[in-house]
């Protein structure tokens, strides 16, 4: 369906669009810089909305609406409990990606897969010229704060890293089997090499795994069983290619002796659940509700490696453990009905499947790394989230 608006606020179509742009570089480049950028890009679209009457109608949704039902929820929580209310304010700010998602379909309804791809094919070419440079032994660069080493660049850390170019492998992964055009499949599939070499360059195994079971699910509801096996033997001759043989070993042995600071903290969030069943400890109030656990847990297992005791290395036990069985159904919710949009339409729009495979790709490598609280990683998910939203309602317009 076509939208006619007025001739005066074409311009403001192109700076939605051309700031839109700036707000999701900002997410890679300069998180911290990503949430003022993105309220302007709110501004813009809400006047646009606001001038065509649409506005309420947009703000309608489920999704929204469930992401402030959490956010209310956990401010109430923390206001009666242990924890301090200013800690609930970054629910409120992923309002910001979740609404400038949903407007991105709204505007660009007849070009969401088109447009998802480029956005992977730019960081495609981004992680190229990353990876040319550290193969001329160029690991950080003063000026820009470029940290090379195992791609850091601006995401923080590796993992971060990881599960954008892993975000991106999804998105041309599903382009090269659901695409009607040959060029759309060659770029997709040059691009998918390149964001995949980088995957491996990050050495985060468990990002890995994540990518390869979501593609193994789309392959496999497509029956396609020959392209699995022969995506795995690519996939393990590009992990000795680059030497990463010991960083990828996935036997049970090498893999649990590298797991006791997870496994401190899972016990920590399960003591926890016990004590908090259904409202949680509080929001962002783990490490200090975990502390005594910790030590317990330590006590009978002296040795092991503890790197990282901020979160439960686990969305569900991090939500359990903090807002209870009452706060985790509320999130759930703000998932739950993108998703079963995106399925529904997976037959019928194009960007479905790309939506609704990252989206899960992010969920799934949350099983391992709680980074939803960082805001490049939130940013992503919570936009991609509301487009999902999105094309859900333009289906039913």
């Amino acid at each position: 369906m076509q939208y006619a608006y007025p001739n005066s606020f074409y311009n403001l179509h192109s700076i939605f669009a051309i700031s839109l742009c700036i707000y999701l570089t900002a997410i890679c480049l300069n998180p911290s810089a990503s949430e003022p950028l993105g309220a302007l890009v709110l501004i813009v679209s809400a006047v646009i909305l606001g001038k065509s009457s649409n506005l309420w109608q947009f703000l309608w949704d489920s999704s929204l609406l469930s992401l402030l039902a959490f956010g209310l929820y956990c401010s109430v929580t923390n206001i009666f409990g242990p924890g301090d209310v200013a800690r609930t304010g970054i629910i409120y700010g992923w309002l910001i990606p979740l609404f400038l998602g949903k407007a991105f379909v709204h505007f660009r309804h007849q070009t969401v897969q088109k447009d998802i791809l480029i956005a992977a094919l730019a960081l495609a070419g981004g992680m190229l010229v990353a990876q040319l440079l550290l193969a001329f032994d160029i690991t950080y660069i003063d000026n820009l704060g470029l940290d090379l080493q195992y791609l850091k660049l601006t995401f923080r850390n590796a993992t971060r890293t990881a599960l954008f170019v892993a975000v991106g492998c999804m998105v041309c992964f599903t382009q090269v089997i659901f695409a009607s055009s040959n060029r759309s499949r060659l770029l997709a599939m040059m691009a998918g090499i390149i964001l995949l070499s980088a995957l491996l360059m990050t050495e985060k195994r468990m990002t890995l795994a994540a990518l390869l079971i979501c593609c193994g699910f789309l392959l496999v509801s497509r029956r396609s069983f020959r392209v699995i096996v022969l995506g795995l033997v690519a996939i393990v001759c590009l992990i000795f290619l680059f030497g990463k043989a010991e960083r990828f070993d996935l036997r049970p042995g090498h893999l649990l002796a590298s797991q006791g600071e997870r496994l401190t903290v899972w016990y920590a969030a399960v003591e926890i659940i016990k004590t908090y069943p259904l409202t949680g400890s509080g929001f962002r109030t783990f490490k200090e509700a975990a502390a005594p656990h910790v030590e317990t847990y330590r006590a009978s297992h002296p040795t092991g490696a503890y790197e990282n005791l901020e979160d439960a290395h686990n969305l569900p036990l991090h939500l359990l453990s903090e807002s209870g069985i009452i706060g985790t159904a509320i999130f759930s919710l703000i998932f739950f009905f993108p998703l079963r949009n995106c399925w529904r339409l997976r037959n019928t729009n194009a960007a479905a499947i790309p939506l609704l495979s990252s989206i899960a790709l992010i969920l799934l490598n949350s099983q391992l790394h709680v980074n939803i609280f960082s805001l490049n990683v939130s940013g992503l998910l919570f936009f991609l989230t509301g487009a999902a939203s999105g094309i859900g309602e333009e289906h039913n317009r």
